[in-house]
């Protein structure tokens, strides 16, 4: 993926430890019983760990509502419960 980045658009990739560089949410997030990986790649995955979590809001928040909103507010995301 990397790769094809470069090739494609000339960026050199930087480390970005567990993070993805264009998908959000993606990494290792801490819980309450231990670390837990979320790799919410399509709109799909999104809507149904939103639904699992009890966050359904989310779903339509504007911020979140497709993964360029979600990548752009990557951080605030980071930091709901």
């Amino acid at each position: 993926m990397q790769a094809q980045r470069y090739l494609s658009l000339g960026e050199i990739p930087a480390p970005n430890g567990n993070a993805h560089p264009v998908i959000s949410p993606y990494g290792s997030y801490e819980t309450a019983d231990g670390p837990l990986n979320i790799a919410t790649a399509t709109q799909d995955m999104w809507r149904k760990l939103a639904e699992c979590l009890g966050l359904e809001a989310l779903i339509d928040d504007p911020r979140f509502v497709d993964n360029t909103a979600r990548f752009a507010n990557r951080d605030p995301l980071k930091t709901l419960r």
